[in-house]
């Protein structure tokens, strides 16, 4: 079953998700999508419902494609232990609105909890909260889409450059606190590229890389 393609009929609405909030490592992404009231597809779904990398790269392009307008946005490490992990996604979730060159009349969100967005002219637009908003509309579930893959190119990005950082089996946790990521960071603690606010991370080592 497709997903709904607009919340409120009438209204220019921005769909808005993160992806990387939880890892232990790396930057925080959001990516929001303005969709076309009139398409619906099965193409995209919420991010996590694909089984195969291959399944959501298809959905990015399509979502790349088909929208009328996206944007994607991120915070570094150090932007999420200066601000706090939330606050550090709501800015991005801003900065990803702001990157679709576009000043919607509505906000859609995933999630419960969201901080005013003020546009260009210094207006306000309404916002609406949904929990398992990714799996109920389009808008939502694309910005979803682009936030994981471009999340993960980043992790995949960083295990090119910088090859250490496999001994924390990024490849297949995607910096989550995955079993052998943990003993990694008891083995040889973490790297700059850590979150370092994290209670997990925060009394390790760090060994610059």
């Amino acid at each position: 079953m497709s997903l709904l393609p607009y919340h409120t009929e009438g209204l220019l609405e921005v769909g808005v998700d993160e992806a990387g909030r939880g890892p232990l490592i790396g930057r925080v992404y959001a990516g929001a999508v303005i969709w076309p009231n009139d398409l619906t597809t099965t193409v995209v779904k919420d991010s996590k419902k694909y089984t195969k990398t291959a399944d959501r790269e298809k959905a990015y392009d399509y979502v790349v494609d088909h929208a009328i307008a996206y944007g994607v946005a991120y915070a570094e490490p150090e932007e999420i232990d200066s601000l706090g992990i939330f606050k550090a996604v709501m800015q991005t979730m801003h900065r990803a609105i702001r990157n679709t060159g576009v000043n919607p009349e509505q906000i859609l969100v995933d999630g419960n909890h969201f901080q005013p967005f003020m546009d260009q002219y210094g207006e306000t637009p309404q916002f609406t909260t949904v929990i398992g908003g990714d799996n109920k509309y389009l808008s939502i579930a694309a910005g979803s889409v682009l936030a994981k893959v471009e999340h993960d190119r980043y992790i995949a990005d960083l295990l090119l450059k910088y090859p250490v950082l496999e001994r924390y089996d990024l490849k297949n946790n995607k910096g989550y606190g995955a079993p052998k990521h943990m003993e990694a960071i008891q083995k040889y603690g973490i790297t700059q590229f850590h979150r370092q606010s994290f209670k997990c991370c925060h009394d390790a080592p760090i060994v610059y890389i």
